[in-house]
């Protein structure tokens, strides 16, 4: 039976003050705090255990908005808020296990490592797994904003103009499969081990004998991304007739690229320059049957490097956006309305790392994809 414990808080404060009738302010603050204790094999307590143990998730943070009257028809309104948000995927309660009881030999780590065997799955279907993959994940993610508009009447139109601008951080991490990952099929135990059938072998004889199918290690990566937005924006609400009203605005948004403080990312590719690898593959035994390895060309090109921009891309400029809307009533009881709007939608964030972080993988059989000798040793032996 998978037990799970949810401890969760939350905590709201707001302050309002009124400085006159033309000018006020409210501040509020909050917090919540959430440890989720979930175990997706049953096996809690015990180095077999797999799943969420815990999972930490804390958010906090404040707003302060001030409203002022300007005269009788103008009126400011300026604001301010920072968020800040945590997740903490760890496995406090996970047992250190001696890894050479099993036959495992190097293994870095200091937990079991996840093994799957593919034959016996968890009420949902998915694949059963016993132990830890991974030391954990986490993320620290914050952003800090302020936003201000004014807003006037005139005789038949009232007019708005405002703007925002955010600074965002992110900073994900993960160790991935840090303590190693197996899984274990009846491919190595089936009648003929270079000839597959559907009904011969069991994944758990090829667990005994150290046979796994596939695996990893490795692959943890680490973020310390910052970016900014700005929008700004004006609209205009014009009362043509005692039944029409129309509606006018036009937006603009700026995105910046994602900039890594370690410069860890990849900005593009070079499709017209020399491959790194240029010079071996032609050296290669057998170049000179390829013609195309002659001019083996591409490459990545990393931010911050060799002139490259530290940011993810380069942002866009012209996302000019305009908006149109009207109201028209028919009668009493019935009103028509209608309107045309242009959107552009924000970009992904967090950008490839790759060279920067690799995963291993491990490689079952020979060469030629046969059966070899278990590198993981047997439990049997």
């Amino acid at each position: 039976m998978n037990k799970a414990r949810y401890d969760y808080d939350s905590e709201l404060a707001r302050i309002d003050h009124n400085f006159s009738d033309a000018s006020k302010i409210f501040v509020s603050i909050h917090h919540n705090h959430r440890d989720e204790f979930r175990s997706t094999n049953g096996f809690q307590g015990t180095a077999a255990n797999q799943g969420q143990w815990p999972q930490t998730r804390i958010n906090r943070g404040g707003t302060a908005d001030w409203v002022r009257l300007i005269g009788t028809r103008t009126v400011l309104n300026l604001r301010g808020g920072y968020t800040w948000f945590s997740e903490d995927v760890e496995q406090r309660q996970a047992k250190e296990f001696d890894r050479a009881t099993l036959g495992f030999q190097n293994l870095p780590g200091m937990y079991l490592p996840r093994i799957a065997m593919d034959q016996y799955n968890a009420p949902g279907g998915s694949t059963t797994s016993i132990g830890v993959a991974s030391d954990g994940r986490g993320t620290s993610d914050q952003t800090a904003s302020v936003q201000g508009n004014v807003t006037r009447d005139f005789a038949h139109h009232r007019m708005k103009v405002g703007g925002e601008h955010r600074l965002i951080r992110a900073t994900p991490t993960t160790s991935g499969d840090y303590n190693g990952y197996f899984n274990f099929t009846r491919g190595y135990t089936q009648r003929d081990p270079n000839a597959g059938d559907n009904t011969s072998g069991n994944s758990v004889a090829s667990f005994l004998l150290g046979f796994p199918a596939g695996g990893d290690f490795g692959g943890g990566n680490e973020r310390n991304e910052t970016w900014h937005y700005t929008g700004l924006y004006v609209q205009d609400d014009f009362r043509m007739s005692p039944r029409l009203t129309l509606n006018l605005g036009l937006r603009w948004d700026y995105e910046s690229g994602a900039v890594d403080a370690g410069n860890r990312l990849v900005r593009g590719f070079a499709f017209d320059q020399a491959s790194p690898l240029a010079a071996q593959v032609w050296a290669a035994p057998g170049a000179a049957e390829c013609p195309a390895c002659a001019n083996l060309n591409g490459g990545l090109l990393f931010a911050g490097v060799d002139g490259m921009p530290r940011a993810l891309f380069d942002p866009d400029r012209n996302n000019i956006q305009p908006r149109a809307g009207l109201a028209y009533s028919l009668n009493d009881k019935t009103v028509v309305r209608g309107g045309y709007g242009l959107y552009y939608s924000f970009r992904s964030q967090l950008g490839s790392q790759t060279g920067f972080f690799v995963t291993t993988p491990y490689i079952a059989g020979d060469i030629n994809g046969r059966v070899g000798v278990p590198e993981l040793g047997s439990i049997l032996s």
